[in-house]
């Protein structure tokens, strides 16, 4: 599958794709950092794993994201595929310098046309830290709507004492602290194929 928007290009992830995403600048926040799993292949020299794993995953499916003229900016994958409800898990990352210039809406607007039109799902679930106030108030204006809220476990405590600093006072209320483990609040969301797709006639 190929999808095209005004500036963009969404194909099937290639294994070159991840040498360019690996190469990307790591977030500054180390909270951010954490959920950038291409600089976390680099650290780890896990790339052809990671590649060789997805990719023969049959619930789960990885695509790039690239400008016009063939700069990999991204990436959007589902999992946890479904066949009743025809459901899966949506996932999406932009690397660091693509941030902030609109490309995360205009992708998912092109990519929901295509998940719940040729692709024929029914149902797409995502989970959405409820620090990250940006792309939840994104999922919010796509459609999707909030089914509960979970605590998840975010790893050990002593690699995230950053979190004691007090820029993070404003989030603190999403943070948990439990033994030797941090947790943080999630928002649970889904949007379905009814609620994005124009009344048929």
């Amino acid at each position: 599958m190929i999808i095209t928007t005004p500036r963009l290009v969404v194909r099937t992830m290639q294994r070159e794709d991840l040498d360019t995403m690996v190469a990307w600048p790591p977030y500054p926040d180390p909270l951010d950092a954490i959920f950038n799993w291409p600089h976390m292949l680099r650290e780890n020299g896990t790339t052809d794993i990671f590649f060789l794993t997805r990719s023969s995953d049959a619930r789960r499916r990885e695509w790039t994201i690239l400008t016009n003229s063939g700069t990999v900016i991204g990436h959007v994958g589902i999992r946890d595929i479904q066949p009743r409800p025809h459901s899966s898990r949506l996932g999406i990352g932009l690397g660091l310098p693509y941030t902030g210039q609109g490309y995360g809406e205009e992708v998912l607007r092109g990519f929901l046309d295509a998940y719940f039109g040729p692709l024929r799902f029914s149902r797409l679930y995502l989970d959405v830290s409820l620090h990250n106030t940006r792309a939840l108030r994104l999922y919010q204006r796509l459609g999707f709507r909030e089914l509960s809220t979970f605590w998840n476990e975010l790893g050990p405590a002593g690699e995230h004492a950053y979190l004691d600093d007090p820029r993070y006072d404003p989030i603190r209320e999403h943070i948990r602290w439990s033994a030797a483990t941090v947790y943080m609040r999630y928002a649970a969301m889904v949007l379905q194929a009814e609620e994005w797709l124009p009344p048929q006639s």
